[in-house]
């Protein structure tokens, strides 16, 4: 089962050293993040040392799938939680693959590797934001649930 095909949808094709590899760019295949093995999206998108240290982060932080096994069946069966935190889960997810991908562009280009930390730091300000904008709509019971997941 191929990551981009099964999680992300058939129109997700991020070019990985593997990808550039098979169309025929001559490209080192080892991964940016941990130079360890080839970067495919199997391996960048939740196998990588780095990128599975912001899951399990991601995870203690939400108390919620966010790993390779994510999809909208997971949250389907999320019962008795409201749409809001069906869809807080979902951003995290999709912040995620955002900030991995970013996080590896520019260890690519500059030789940086932010830490595991700073990027889940990064996702959650991300998610603060968005939810700000939603407060005045929201029911007590969302609000509390917010307040235990530190995005208001």
């Amino acid at each position: 089962m191929e990551f981009a095909g099964s999680v992300l949808g058939e129109s997700w094709i991020l070019y990985t050293n593997c990808r550039q590899v098979k169309l025929g760019r001559a490209v080192d295949m080892t991964c940016f993040l941990c130079g360890r093995e080839q970067e495919d999206h199997q391996h960048l998108f939740f196998r990588c040392g780095i990128s599975r240290l912001c899951v399990e982060l991601v995870q203690r932080w939400l108390g919620r799938p966010v790993g390779e096994e994510f999809s909208w069946s997971v949250i389907r069966r999320l019962r008795g939680r409201s749409m809001l935190e069906k869809l807080v889960l979902y951003a995290a997810f999709s912040g995620l693959v955002h900030h991995i991908w970013m996080t590896r562009n520019v260890c690519r280009v500059y030789f940086y590797i932010r830490s595991p930390t700073c990027i889940v730091n990064d996702l959650k300000l991300e998610l603060r934001v968005r939810v700000g904008s939603l407060q005045a709509k929201l029911s007590r019971r969302d609000m509390e649930w917010l307040r235990s997941v530190e995005l208001v």
